[in-house]
């Protein structure tokens, strides 16, 4: 595929030791230490980001990347020890000078770490000018406040079992008391700032999904930027499917009319939007879209509403099979270019492995879970309703409300097709055996 591609830029601010690095690598699905650029586009030493390094010869302007996700790139606040004027004021004018940049080379979002087991002061860092930029507060090591915890209460007199029992409780309260009137008050950026909490992230099974969720989440009011960042997540299929379900619900609503082609091409499309690996920066190809309709095409009669939301749940399932095919082509690294041809063929395995082994029962599936009064139900009037609010863009997919009924009806569609997805979503072994099919026509 090209190599163009679409990153995300993020500037992580905080004091050395604060987790950022453990954050990075638990995102990229990363071990290994990161690429770090200078101005001039040269790889540097990586040992110049180690909190123990000295001072100063780091730059915030350095780009920090990951080959296993190379749309992400990282800015580095470069330690924050002693959170200077000086130290504030050059954070501020790297903001500054990155939102005036535009999409490419701006800014996107600030994540503000913050170690619950430093007893240094960090209120300065809720007083950081952001500006328009999304920030979210990450406040890491949150478990050393539930040591603390349970230890207070074994001091107290508690049982093993009832201070275990009762600690996450008084960590929760530990915690409000602390941070939360800096949250409130007047200084940070509007809107209220987001905020979460990660612990364990020094484990394997540490991971900092709250934190992946929170950013889309403040992103919402941005939806190329919000696009963007899920995009950017190249192994967190599953999250990319959460925004292409309901968005191609949405468009299938507001459809007027559902005759031909045309409406299967363009519920292909957006469901692809969110799948870059299948597809070029500008949107998928007519031929790949076709491919795909010409493989989603129910093989036995069915209501043609009901065909439609299979090619919606097909398309997905498809794309997340082509995605693991193509992994597995890749060097451990992750970094060997995927060409268009290799992308063909990995395409052509998931649509014999999706028409095989899942088509019929997804159809089954749906037939059972849309019966013909909630396909029906959807007036001619709701359809143009929701059309002109969609051209409008006074209709979204993230911002929809359950009381009103036709939102209702999105978000119940939507999730329905999400549960299917998951359900129907081709198993590793047959993804081995796809390989295997791929290694014997090479």
């Amino acid at each position: 595929m090209s190599d163009s591609l679409a990153r995300f830029r993020i500037l992580l601010v905080g004091r050395g030791n604060a987790g950022k690095t453990t954050i990075l690598q638990k995102l990229c699905s990363e071990t290994d230490m990161p690429i770090v650029r200078n101005r001039a586009g040269k790889v540097v030493s990586v040992v110049n980001l180690d909190p123990t390094s000295s001072r100063g010869v780091h730059d915030i302007e350095y780009e920090i990347t990951y080959p296993s996700s190379p749309r992400f790139v990282f800015h580095d606040s470069c330690g924050l020890e002693s959170g200077s004027d000086a130290e504030m004021q050059k954070i501020a004018e790297f903001i500054s000078r990155r939102r005036d940049l535009g999409t490419e080379q701006g800014l996107h979002t600030i994540w503000i770490c913050i170690p619950l087991d430093d007893n240094r002061p960090a209120s300065r860092l809720f007083e950081l000018t952001t500006g328009d930029v999304a920030v979210v507060f990450v406040f890491t090591k949150y478990d050393a406040i539930e040591k603390l915890s349970f230890n207070a209460l074994r001091n107290q007199g508690r049982s093993i079992r009832e201070a275990g029992s009762n600690a996450p409780e008084h960590a929760e309260c530990a915690f409000r008391a602390q941070w939360l009137p800096f949250l409130k008050a007047p200084n940070p950026p509007p809107p209220p700032p987001a905020y979460v909490r990660l612990k364990d992230l020094n484990k394997p099974e540490g991971q900092c999904d709250e934190l992946t969720q929170c950013t889309v989440e403040v992103l919402a009011h941005n939806k190329p930027l919000q696009q963007r960042f899920v995009m950017a997540m190249e192994y967190r299929l599953e999250m990319r499917i959460q925004h292409a379900m309901p968005q191609a619900v949405e468009h299938l609503l507001k459809a007027v009319i559902y005759k031909g082609d045309k409406i299967r091409k363009e519920l292909v499309k957006h469901v692809l939007l969110w799948m870059p690996h299948v597809h070029e920066p500008d949107g998928a190809p007519p031929e790949t879209v076709r491919q795909f309709v010409d493989a989603l095409q129910s093989p036995t009669p069915i209501r043609l509403f009901q065909e439609l939301l299979q090619v919606i749940a097909g398309c997905a399932i498809v794309a997340d099979h082509c995605f693991w095919i193509i992994e597995r082509h890749k060097n451990p690294r992750g970094n060997m270019k995927t060409e268009p041809e290799e992308v063909q063929i990995a395409l052509r395995l998931a649509i014999q492995a999706y028409q095989s082994q899942r088509q019929e029962a997804l159809l089954e599936a749906i037939v059972q879970e849309f019966p013909e009064a909630d396909v029906v139900s959807l007036s001619l009037s709701e359809r143009l309703t929701i059309s002109h609010a969609w051209e409008t863009g006074e209709f979204s997919a993230d911002a929809l409300d359950p009381s009103n009924a036709r939102d209702k009806r999105v978000l119940e569609l939507g999730t329905k097709l999400i549960a299917l997805v998951k359900e129907y979503r081709l198993p590793k072994e047959v993804q081995s055996a796809s390989h295997e099919r791929s290694d014997a026509t090479n």
